[in-house]
């Protein structure tokens, strides 16, 4: 990459937009910071380096936007209707403990729907991966699956 387009690949993540090709290539050069000890490590934990990478995005976003809105953790899960710790998951990168639906209602409440789009379409294989609904028992999981509450 030259140092032109390495500029402004820089300045298109400092704004959080990013393209396919941007993506692919921070991934590529992500993974190759890792150890073989620490993929290995992380294989056992079941944990992806590439999913991670590509979660951090989407976390970073949202975290960032709801701090510039002024809400709390608390208020976030209120807005839309989750519980807290479902909101903790999706700011912190995880890849399990929310789900596709979750992820939309957040991305619509903090008024980040167009850049969460094309932040979607550049991961689209990993975030088929989320679930489309919240497993569990939890009341809110019963209520978005429809079988309770």
């Amino acid at each position: 990459m030259t140092p032109r387009k390495t500029v402004l690949l820089l300045e298109r993540m400092k704004s959080k937009i990013v393209t396919h090709k941007d993506i692919n290539f921070l991934v590529a050069e992500g993974l190759k910071i890792f150890t073989p000890d620490m993929l290995s490590l992380m294989k056992q934990l079941g944990v992806s380096p590439e999913i991670t990478i590509r979660l951090s995005f989407l976390s970073a976003k949202c975290s960032e936007t709801r701090a510039k809105l002024g809400w709390d953790l608390p208020t976030a899960a209120r807005k839309i209707g989750v519980p807290r710790y479902r909101i903790a998951a999706i700011e912190s990168g995880q890849h399990t403990g929310f789900s596709q639906k979750e992820v939309r209602l957040y991305v619509k409440a903090l008024g980040i729907d167009e850049w969460f789009e094309r932040w979607r379409k550049a991961n689209r294989q990993m975030f088929l991966t989320i679930a489309k609904v919240p497993d569990g028992s939890t009341p809110w999981a019963k209520k978005v699956r429809g079988t309770g509450a």
